[in-house]
């Protein structure tokens, strides 16, 4: 079976759009899971008031970063469905489809870059990290205490290259360590 510009565009976006929305919950949910209870140098089980603790802190150090991230996959959830509605209900024009499609492949593009920059600057040390891709700007949103120039054109140029954009159209905000 042959299939049409329109039929593989589609195809191709629903496919790209599956993968990032994947890959992109397999990041939120290993982010919410809570930390063992085993200490896992000294191989001696943490008393229940430590163990509660220790959770209490790390939700609370994470809850800004965790409840970002959900939000926005709920939030693209519920475009992206749309969206789909859209594609696929037959009633509709081919353009205002064809523009349903082409906002899927932006979407799945700034999910893709938000993604991956997110990823380079936890690589680079920084514990929690929420990147927003818009179409003029990008805010990144930085658990850290205030930062050297050095760092922050260092992240700049992280984020820069990952969204590829230039640095006069990144913001950088950062939120105290716990």
């Amino acid at each position: 079976m042959i299939m049409g510009r329109k039929e593989l565009l589609k195809t191709l976006v629903i496919g790209i759009l599956t993968v990032v929305l994947l890959l992109g919950t397999v990041t939120t949910i290993k982010y919410l899971q809570q930390p063992v209870s085993v200490n896992q140098v000294a191989k001696d089980f943490q008393t229940l008031e430590e163990s509660v603790s220790q959770t209490t802190t790390n939700v609370v150090s994470g809850g800004f970063f965790n409840e970002y991230r959900l939000n926005r996959d709920r939030m693209r959830s519920k475009q992206v469905e749309m969206l789909q509605d859209v594609i696929s209900n037959t009633g509709s024009d081919a353009k205002t489809r064809d523009a349903a499609g082409m906002r899927l492949v932006d979407i799945t593009s700034a999910m893709e870059k938000e993604l991956k920059a997110e990823n380079l600057i936890k690589a680079e040390g920084y514990q929690e990290c929420v990147i927003m891709v818009q179409a003029d700007s990008t805010t990144i949103v930085l658990q850290s205490p205030p930062m050297q120039p050095q760092q922050v054109k260092r992240v700049k140029e992280l984020v820069g290259q990952a969204v590829n954009s230039s640095p006069d159209k990144l913001s950088l905000v950062t939120r105290g360590q716990p």
